[in-house]
């Protein structure tokens, strides 16, 4: 229950970016509630969506992610 108070906390702080990095084959997190969470947060946002195992973005994608790091801190 802590947690969920605290990422509401977050989420409705404006100034805050927030980049949700998910993939679809996700067996950890459904895919639907990270799009949910997307979906209701507050602008800044941005929902970067990659092939591959879970937590491996970084590894898997790593142009990609870092290019979406850049554009959404200069928006």
């Amino acid at each position: 229950m802590y947690r969920l108070i605290r990422l509401k906390k977050i989420l409705n702080h404006n100034t805050i970016r927030k980049l949700f990095i998910h993939n679809k084959e996700d067996k950890e997190i459904p895919y639907d509630q990270s799009l949910m969470v997307f979906n209701n947060a507050p602008e800044p946002t941005q929902f970067f969506e990659y092939k591959g195992s879970h937590l491996m973005a970084i590894v898997q994608e790593k142009e990609r992610m870092l290019k979406a790091i850049n554009d959404l801190l200069h928006r």
